[in-house]
């Protein structure tokens, strides 16, 4: 099976704030009903389940994509689960295909950064923090930036 890799929060950001970048990056967010609240922008929503029982379509679909990467919640059970069997197929399969990569810590790590608010879309802040007048805001120790 081929390897996966871990991107953090910082370094998924760091992708997706690059035009060139981010166009070879597919981000894959794999929650169910827990998808409410918000999510990265440009994601591809598939649940974990509908993912996993179609994995050999998605692998066919996302052959000539550079980079996939998954998450879901903390990215410590379904998103790591999907990562696998994607990398396990795409083995199976003829050579080439994306790297495969899991967001550690999950969406839960991306949607608590400040500078990576802007990075999401459909977030209520009520469910993650800051308010509503403090939301999509940076801060440092001198106040709003």
């Amino acid at each position: 099976m081929r390897p996966i890799g871990y991107l953090s929060a910082p370094e998924l950001a760091t992708l997706l704030s690059q035009p060139d970048a981010a166009a070879a990056v597919r981000v894959v967010d794999v929650r169910d009903s827990d998808y409410e609240g918000g999510h990265i922008r440009g994601c591809t929503h598939v649940p974990a389940h509908q993912f996993l029982a179609n994995v050999g379509a998605y692998a066919a679909r996302w052959r000539n994509d550079q980079r996939v990467v998954f998450h879901c919640m903390l990215s410590q059970v379904r998103g790591p689960k999907c990562a696998t069997r994607l990398a396990a197929t795409l083995a199976d399969g003829p050579p080439g295909g994306p790297d495969v990569f899991v967001l550690d810590g999950g969406w839960s790590a991306f949607v608590s950064g400040p500078a990576r608010r802007g990075l999401c879309e459909g977030v209520d802040p009520r469910m993650w923090g800051g308010g509503q007048r403090d939301w999509g805001r940076q801060r440092d120790g001198r106040g709003v930036v």
